[in-house]
């Protein structure tokens, strides 16, 4: 069984704070939403080591 859960604030579209649990690894990211452009960063820990990525996205 795994267990899992987080948690995300959102400060007026703008800004937007993650953290999260799933298989004891914790995550953790932001957000930020600016003109029609959205990037994302987050921090996961797992059995390998630690991890960081990076999203870039375009609304049409």
């Amino acid at each position: 069984m795994t267990d899992f859960g987080g948690l995300a604030w959102k400060y007026k579209d703008l800004t937007e704070i993650r953290l999260g649990i799933y298989d004891k690894n914790f995550s953790a990211g932001i957000g930020l939403n600016l003109f029609s452009f959205n990037i994302d960063y987050a921090f996961l820990t797992n059995n390998l080591g630690n991890t960081n990525r990076i999203g870039i996205g375009y609304r049409f």
